[in-house]
């Protein structure tokens, strides 16, 4: 006979109180979903107002951009043509750009539009050497101006304990002298 007896052991339970909801059927969306699906090759996809295209051409004359209107998620679409980019969605066309704003909501077809489809253009720097040469001077510009701000933080941080451990004479009226002299000589 043992000094302390064994307890039993309870079995578990089958169902754990806690579980995770799961759903029975997934939600398949079709192709249509894609932003590329509404390309310029797509049947149905509606092409920009002309007065657009008109503006479109002066910014890219040689006709390798297209924009087109997505109806699902009601936004405009930049393409640009590249017949070496093939895909089962779109062959032929790379998408460029969704047009909206940066938190999401519509943006109209304007003179923002075509900024910057310029800005992505390679019309624009004429070269690769050119486009990489301003990528080079802009990361330098901002690496400046990060070393701008961060030693002007650090003097910002540094002054008050600059300027509290300086020798001062204390009191009111006309200075009597150095303190520093008075007390240390």
């Amino acid at each position: 006979m043992a000094l302390f007896p064994r307890r039993q052991r309870q079995p578990r339970p089958k169902h754990h109180s806690f579980s995770v909801p799961t759903t029975q059927r997934t939600v398949v969306v079709g192709p249509e979903h894609n932003p590329s699906f509404w390309n310029p090759n797509r049947i149905g996809a509606r092409p920009a107002p002309e007065d657009f295209l008109l503006r479109l051409r002066e910014v890219d004359p040689d006709n390798l951009v297209d924009i087109r209107w997505n109806p699902i998620t009601e936004r405009w679409a930049a393409f640009m043509r590249k017949p070496r980019f093939q895909s089962p969605l779109c062959q032929g066309w790379q998408l460029l750009m969704v047009i909206q704003h940066n938190d999401g909501r519509y943006m109209p077809l304007d003179e923002r539009t075509l900024a910057a489809l310029y800005q992505a253009s390679g019309r624009r720097w004429g070269n690769g050497r050119e486009y990489w040469l301003a990528i080079a001077r802009q990361m330098e510009r901002e690496q400046q101006s990060r070393h701008r701000k961060n030693l002007q933080d650090s003097v910002d941080r540094a002054m008050p304990f600059f300027e509290h451990s300086q020798i001062s004479v204390s009191g009111c009226g006309k200075s009597s002298g150095s303190k520093f002299s008075t007390y240390h000589s």
